[in-house]
């Protein structure tokens, strides 16, 4: 199947793997029986999404995490679109830190090259000491809004009325999973909604044909200078 065209600053989520999707793991979360009484637990949530995500996949979630520590068990490269029940960006970006023979932990510092740089200086000052640097296992990339990956496709955590393009959204615990009407599609990843199901964002989008804001731009110019002219 091929993949689905992103704009370029996305393209490292493939890196060797394929993309999922999925929202709305509320790992913990007290309210998950209210949503929907059959809800399943987190060991069963991870299993499912382990059982689905390879090491150089990336997962993209979109909003309502829960207690993100659960997040640090989740294989692949991880990006998150927060959601209404998320509390703030900083929580769950990525940290990484130095470790000195496993005891001394310095950090947390924003990038692998920060934790890097200052590994070497301390190797230079310690020579005898053991370091390795490591991460917290959190998201790799946190966005606080809606996310756009190419000119068609729209990740929100709510879902949005575009009127063009797909909309791939979670937060709708009762559905629908799927509606295309009038040129445009929504696509419902709320983790109860799929059956607790990580989907492919290759397949999640495959054959559905829409308008894009491109096209609608250019109808709406020619008719407006239709008007214009009288014709």
């Amino acid at each position: 199947m091929a993949q689905v065209k992103l704009y370029n600053i996305f393209n490292h989520w493939y890196h060797g793997g394929v993309i999922w999707v999925f929202s709305d793991t509320h790992f913990e979360d007290s309210d998950c029986k209210l949503m929907d009484k059959n809800w399943i637990t987190p060991e069963e949530q991870l299993k499912i999404l382990n059982s689905k995500i390879g090491k150089k996949d990336t997962l993209i979630h979109l909003g309502d995490v829960g207690n993100e520590e659960w997040i640090k068990q989740i294989k692949g490269y991880k990006v998150l679109i927060c959601g209404n029940h998320d509390r703030g960006a900083s929580i769950y970006e990525a940290r990484w830190f130095v470790y000195a023979d496993k005891k001394k932990q310095f950090g947390p510092f924003e990038t692998y090259e920060e934790a890097k740089d200052f590994k070497l200086e301390f190797d230079q000052e310690h020579p005898t000491v053991k370091t390795y640097v490591a991460s917290n296992k959190l998201f790799d990339e946190v966005y606080e809004g809606p996310l756009f990956i190419n000119e068609k496709i729209c990740l929100s955590h709510e879902p949005i009325n575009l009127g063009f393009g797909i909309n791939i959204h979670g937060h709708n615990h009762s559905g629908p999973r799927k509606v295309i009407k009038n040129g445009c599609a929504s696509i419902n990843m709320a983790a109860n909604v799929v059956n607790y199901q990580p989907e492919r964002l290759d397949k999640l989008v495959e054959g559905i044909k829409v308008n894009d804001l491109h096209r609608i731009t250019i109808d709406w110019a020619t008719e407006h200078s239709l008007k214009k002219s009288g014709k």
